[in-house]
């Protein structure tokens, strides 16, 4: 279903990376809300997640590391599965490179790609109740070898996606509830960490107008929730990031003179939260209403990052602060 205006192909889209034609990993995009989206007093003053700092999308490319050290010419492609031309989708992409030990290159030795059609099933019609439903689903599989001393090596990126979208629209009503879930697992030898993505969501979105006013009434409740549980070296460790934000807003003004506002105003509640082995790590909370925050709560924790930490809306691997206090 599009309706004018409306994004083109309905609501299902997968990021894919490309290495010189081969299929190297694929991520659901959290469905980043701007502060004019759906309506605009929704997101004053606690605006949507990530609207000011989009997380990047981080994809594994380590089984291609001996094809792309070659010598040779290769290509590394980024494109979203299942858009079309009245999609607009700005993609770069940045190659972060880590130098290695000596020893032999890997070498991709496995490679499976499942991709079921997307599912639409519609009932009703566009002039009483339209319901879509809309599935689908994506498992890819990269695995790469190199010999050893004691043995050959492996190393795998595995992923694993599940989406589900039900749009009702009757009149001027549109009513999306559904979520995208994505497993990324990846192994190497007895060392592996499996990132959980999670986001859920409901949107209401009512538009009515007359001769000289228009209106618009809407309720956005969604989250993102990412964990990652790690084992390295024998030691296993969780770590979970969640953002959840509940908003709604009525908007009437003038059609003649945009300026003139009848009717503006909402309410949202924001929560930000890290837990570290299930141990609180951070807390924030926020209510808001009609353009002012009126209550902030903070709770005060201490956190041991281990081999993964949080930074910004992302969780990042490496040797930071082995203690910050929040």
């Amino acid at each position: 279903l599009t309706p004018a205006g409306g994004c083109g192909s309905g609501a299902y889209r997968e990021i894919e990376v490309w290495v010189d034609g081969v299929l190297a990993g694929v991520q659901y995009p959290f469905p980043v809300i701007y502060t004019g989206g759906v309506n605009p007093f929704l997101w004053r003053p606690l605006t949507g997640i990530g609207s000011f700092a989009v997380p990047p999308y981080n994809f594994d490319l380590t089984p291609f590391a001996g094809l792309l050290a070659d010598g040779q010419e290769h290509n590394i492609s980024i494109g979203v599965r299942h858009d079309n031309e009245q999609g607009v989708w700005y993609v770069d992409g940045v190659l972060h490179l880590e130098l290695g030990g000596s020893g032999a290159a890997w070498q991709v030795a496995r490679h499976s790609d499942v991709q079921p059609p997307v599912t639409v099933k519609t009932t009703g019609n566009i002039n009483a109740t339209l319901n879509v439903t809309t599935t689908g689903k994506r498992e890819v599989k990269v695995t790469a070898t190199r010999p050893g001393a004691n043995g050959p090596s492996t190393f795998s990126v595995s992923q694993q996606l599940q989406a589900y979208n039900f749009n009702t629209v009757e009149g001027n009503l549109q009513v999306s509830v559904g979520y995208m879930k994505s497993v990324t697992t990846t192994t190497r030898d007895k060392d592996s960490t499996r990132v959980v993505a999670y986001y859920p969501y409901y949107v209401y979105d009512f538009y009515a107008e007359d001769n000289k006013t228009m209106e618009i009434e809407a309720v956005v409740n969604y989250t993102r929730s990412v964990v990652i549980h790690g084992e390295v070296g024998g030691r296993a460790q969780d770590l979970a990031l969640l953002g959840v934000i509940n908003a709604s807003a009525v908007y009437n003004r003038s059609l003649t003179n945009h300026s003139e506002l009848f009717k503006g105003g909402g309410g949202s509640s924001e929560l930000a939260q890290i837990t570290l082995s299930n141990s609180p790590c951070y807390e924030r909370s926020l209510q808001a209403q009609d353009g002012y925050t009126k209550a902030a709560q903070n709770s005060s924790y201490s956190c041991s990052w281990g081999e993964f930490y949080v930074c910004g809306l992302e969780i990042c691997r490496g040797v930071p602060e082995p203690t910050v206090a929040f």
